[in-house]
């Protein structure tokens, strides 16, 4: 059953015993004054992310899966009329949920997405963030993406039916395409207020210019493409 005022908050993980305790005390954390449902699912970690979840989750779900397999059943299994997807490695700006749901009152607004820092402190870090921010809200401009990227999505769970899901077609860039879909059931609100601190290990593991550049370069492909890519990320992220 749907409960209006609850807002359930998805989050996919493999091994990610590092960062999740502090995204899960972020979502804890929120000023919204309604109920935040903490869903996690978990793709049979090796590490200790399971029994941190537990600590703080309302729900854990253990099975293997792809990054859209797992949004998709954290959908289903649900409670809340809004659904936020949120990456393990990032801290949900403290007003996210509230400011989200204030947006998502609006008829004509399907989903609402924050922007987002570097949650490390060195300069090649915060640099990274801030251009592949800036290059993710520029190319959507041109109509074919919704403000992607590490971002942070609250989506009305009608919507998120409507368009059935995430495509599980889709092994890498999952979002982009979904936030497509979405746009056309209503408008993507882009709100800069809302800035979540997001990791950028992925950069810093493989060589800040050299995951830029591989960024982008999944970008044009989506939007020369519009289909599901041949590359792969070698698990759920």
């Amino acid at each position: 059953m749907t409960k209006q005022n609850t807002v359930s908050i998805v989050i996919p993980t493999f091994n990610e015993e590092r960062l999740l305790e502090s995204t899960l005390k972020s979502v804890r954390n929120q000023t919204y004054k309604g109920e935040c449902e903490i869903i996690v699912v978990d793709s049979i970690s090796t590490d200790r992310t399971a029994d941190i979840a537990k600590k703080y989750a309302d729900k854990v779900i253990i099975r293997k899966t792809t990054i859209a397999e797992a949004k998709n059943l954290g959908a289903e299994k649900s409670s809340g009329s809004v659904i936020v997807f949120l990456d393990a490695d990032t801290l949900l700006d403290k007003d996210f949920v509230s400011r989200a749901t204030k947006h998502l009152k609006s008829p004509k607004v399907s989903m609402v997405v924050g922007t987002f820092a570097s949650l490390e402190s060195d300069i090649k870090s915060k640099l990274t963030a801030k251009l592949w921010c800036e290059i993710c809200n520029a190319i959507s401009k041109l109509g074919r993406l919704s403000y992607v990227g590490p971002a942070t999505f609250a989506v009305k769970k009608d919507k998120f039916k409507i368009v059935k899901g995430y495509d599980e077609n889709y092994t890498i860039f999952e979002d982009v395409h979904f936030s497509a879909k979405i746009g056309g059931t209503g408008r993507v609100v882009l709100d800069r207020s809302l800035k979540n601190m997001t990791s950028m290990r992925k950069f810093k593991n493989h060589g800040h210019f050299k995951w830029r550049l591989y960024a982008l370069k999944l970008c044009l492909m989506y939007l020369a493409l519009s289909r599901p890519l041949d590359v792969k990320y070698a698990h759920i992220r």
